[in-house]
């Protein structure tokens, strides 16, 4: 599976929630795109010895006939779990 860093690897990953808005504001680039879908992820990692999951939401966003992955929030805004 693929690994967040060097230490940290995905062992699943599934998406909990889908909302499909009909505009969202990129305040980090001061961008607006239209219909956009926000999907919450739940990712379940391993650290060594240690697992634990974690949300994170992941905004799509129209591009060349398909979508593409936009914002990812910055780790000290996930929630993490036990």
């Amino acid at each position: 599976m693929p690994r967040l860093d060097e230490w940290l690897e995905i062992l699943d990953m599934e998406v909990t929630s889908t909302t499909v808005l009909e505009s969202w504001t990129d305040h980090l680039h001061q961008r607006t795109y239209n219909n956009v879908a926000r999907l919450v992820m739940r990712y379940r990692v391993r650290q060594q010895w240690k697992e634990w999951t974690f949300d994170r939401q992941v905004h799509l966003v129209p591009a060349a006939g398909g979508w593409r992955t936009l914002c990812y929030p910055t780790r000290a805004r996930m929630a993490t779990g036990h």
